[in-house]
């Protein structure tokens, strides 16, 4: 297959992967008469295809892999430069800057949370509905929101996004990675959540070099939303 530019490869994934997911939605409600067991295990397979499939074309495109040679995840290296000095010092330099980062994700993602509900309050918006789901509803949302999710969004809207950006700066691909992430959710109500997220999460892997660490980071702010909306 014929190379193309990292800026190209990521154009023509990001088309490949909306068209997936239109095409998730109309299966999905194709397919929703039937049972709710088998949709949701529909959902949750057309959900893992509408972001493989895009990722491993970028990576097919652009001749990237997993390794370290030409590999599409960011290393610590690459991030910190290898003059940087390692040991002792520096590992507890890490472990505090990874908790502090964590903290501050977090509470800024929850901050904007809580003021998206109170704008929507004060102009009279209605929220979306967040009554618990039950029986296989609740474990499709609970796979795909606290495991799928993690894993899928930050391979294609971080890995992905920042080897496709990476000759530009680091605002630049910052501001992408977190607006693509935003609109992606096709949600206006999540969107300042999301936005607010997306920066965060691709700022902290640009200086990181560490995706299982955003990664973390995506599936703890997951999984606390869904403790505190779905938990009395």
């Amino acid at each position: 297959m014929k190379r193309l530019s990292r800026e190209r490869a990521l154009c023509v994934s990001l088309i490949l992967y909306l068209a997936l997911f239109c095409l998730r939605g109309a299966v999905i409600s194709a397919i929703s008469p039937i049972t709710e067991g088998v949709s949701c295990i529909a959902a949750l397979l057309l959900t893992g295809v509408a972001y493989l499939l895009p990722i491993g074309l970028y990576m097919r495109l652009t001749g990237a892999d997993l390794s370290q040679e030409n590999g599409l995840l960011l290393t610590r290296a690459e991030c910190r430069g290898a003059s940087e000095a390692e040991g002792k010092n520096g590992t507890l330099r890490s472990c505090i800057l990874a908790v502090l980062g964590a903290v501050v994700f977090i509470a800024a993602v929850n901050l904007v949370g809580m003021a998206t509900d109170m704008m929507y309050s004060v102009f009279g918006f209605s929220v979306p509905d967040s009554a618990l789901p039950q029986g296989a509803e609740l474990a499709f949302k609970l796979v795909s929101v606290i495991l799928i999710a993690p894993i899928c969004e930050e391979l294609l809207f971080r890995a992905v996004v920042m080897h496709a950006l990476g000759k530009y700066s680091l605002r630049f691909s910052v501001a992408v990675s977190g607006v693509l992430f935003a609109l992606i959710h096709f949600s206006f109500y999540q969107l300042p959540y999301a936005l607010c997220a997306g920066l965060l999460l691709a700022y902290f892997y640009r200086k990181s070099g560490s995706f299982l660490y955003v990664v973390a980071l995506h599936l703890i702010n997951n999984l606390l939303t869904v403790l505190l909306i779905w938990l009395p």
